[in-house]
């Protein structure tokens, strides 16, 4: 999945990801849950070091073009 932190995220502690949005960052998870309405998926991922992100299962907002009706 391909993701873009959301203004909400930079308040959380251990959340900002500063200079390194501007970078690709990758990391592995599982689809849990698709919401075609409202455009999000949640993914249960791994820890993602390069933003120090613990492992967590989150939603992720999903580009308007992309098609989640299959």
């Amino acid at each position: 999945a391909l993701a873009q932190s959301s203004q909400g995220m930079q308040g959380m502690p251990g959340m900002n990801m500063g200079a390194q949005a501007n970078q690709p960052i990758t990391g592995k998870g599982v689809v849990k849950k698709v919401d075609p309405a409202k455009k999000t998926v949640n993914l249960n991922h791994e820890p993602i070091p390069a933003i120090n992100w613990p492992a967590m299962t989150m939603d992720f907002a999903v580009a308007p073009s992309v098609d989640l009706s299959k």
